[in-house]
């Protein structure tokens, strides 16, 4: 089973995806900022990590340098308003999907597959 690591701060955003995840046989831990998404990345493995940019106590670009820090190259799926690509040195595959076009639910699971090939 394939398993996803979100974050995002907006209860309604992360129950929307983890919903949508679940339903399609994705195996999902779902946290409220970047912080709680690294302490457990740091001990356990993630096909892919979903994360907002946006974010109190650590944001996605912290979360990112925290990925790199523990040697972590799975694909990262930055789900938000808006992504500096610049900002981050990362080796592994990064995608953007921009919460302001207001994805379809087809469409961010399109999305999370694209990520994961």
């Amino acid at each position: 089973m394939i398993r996803v690591v979100i974050a995002e701060d907006s209860e309604a955003g992360r129950e929307n995806l983890v919903d949508l995840l679940e339903r399609n046989n994705y195996f999902v831990k779902a946290f409220e900022d970047g912080q709680e998404a690294l302490d457990y990345l740091s001990d356990n493995p993630a096909d892919l990590v979903m994360t907002d940019i946006d974010m109190p106590r650590l944001d996605g670009y912290g979360l990112i340098d925290g990925l790199n820090q523990l040697n972590r190259t799975n694909p990262i799926l930055v789900y938000a308003q808006e992504f500096d690509r610049d900002r981050v040195q990362y080796a592994g595959k990064i995608s953007f999907l921009s919460k302001a076009e207001c994805p379809t639910n087809e469409e961010k699971l399109a999305e999370v597959r694209a990520a994961l090939e």
